[in-house]
């Protein structure tokens, strides 16, 4: 076999300079791969002590960045304040004992218990205020009557909710409402189309608070004609359902029986009936 030796000056073979190249490119993505690892894991590790050194410095610590009463924005309802704070317990005396740390709080997953715990509430914001306090904010639906014998109260859209037990003394002073119908009522849902109607007569009862001789304590919806409302002073009176189409015409029907009850001096237990031909008269 006849070897040939590369004489000084001649070109390298075209397969040994493709492998020298090969080999140079290896070492150099080796090398960017080895580069890129230790940049990671230095990331990774400055990531993890910052995340650790907060953990220990604002979560875990109990001496500074202690949870003060919050303050609560709230417009006024069947929740008080005073009941946020009872049943978080961030009352002073509670957080005395605690120590609660301001970063130790998970806000959304409180805001969602509570919201479960209270149907009435439709908003409940909750935020840090540093160093050491919470504002929350609260809204509710507004309730304008009670539902049957039930513990559930209904908005002015016809909207029924239930009431917490500490809310339903609050809840007692609204007007009742009573029908058969009521039977199938379950929070969350909406008041039967067929009893919409006592919402309109609330409403113009409030409109009319200062200008009518009573106020509405119970309406009965079970009749097929007559709607019957029982004031605070016991007197009822029995509104012709075809009558009570639309607000004008509400609002009629209950200043006339106002009128009467101003004019005659009816008693407690008495009965006005409001005909169709705009008559009252008394049973």
């Amino acid at each position: 076999m006849i070897c040939s030796e590369q004489t000084p000056g001649e070109m390298p073979h075209p397969r040994t300079a493709a492998s020298n190249a090969t080999e140079e490119g290896t070492a150099k993505a080796a090398l960017w791969l080895f580069l890129a690892g230790v940049a990671v894991a230095v990331v990774a590790g400055a990531v993890w002590g910052v995340l650790r050194l907060r953990e220990v410095l604002l979560v875990q610590n109990d001496s500074y960045l202690l949870l003060r009463p919050p303050e609560i924005r709230n417009a006024g309802g069947l929740v008080s304040n005073d009941e946020i704070l009872r049943y978080f317990g961030w009352t002073a005396a509670d957080l005395e004992k605690k120590r609660v740390n301001i970063f130790s709080l998970d806000l959304p997953a409180l805001r969602d218990v509570f919201l479960k715990s209270y149907p009435t509430v439709s908003e409940f914001a909750i935020q840090r205020r540093l160093p050491d306090s919470l504002v929350i904010t609260v809204g509710e639906h507004s309730p304008v009557a009670r539902v049957g014998m039930r513990h559930l109260v209904v908005d002015d859209e016809g909207r029924v909710f239930a009431v917490s037990a500490r809310a339903e003394i609050l809840a007692e002073s609204l007007p009742l409402l009573a029908s058969e119908r009521f039977a199938d009522c379950k929070a969350g849902g909406l008041l039967p189309d067929a009893d919409m109607v006592a919402l309109a007569i609330l409403r113009a009862e409030r409109l009319s608070r200062t200008e009518l001789h009573y106020h509405i304590a119970e309406i009965d919806l079970t009749g097929d004609l007559y709607v019957e409302v029982t004031t605070t002073e016991n007197i009822r009176l029995k509104l012709p359902r075809d009558q009570l189409g639309d607000a004008a015409s509400i609002a009629h029907c209950l200043h006339l029986a106002s009128k009467t009850v101003a004019t005659s001096r009816i008693g407690p237990g008495r009965t006005l009936i409001v005909g169709r031909d705009n008559r009252v008269t008394l049973q």
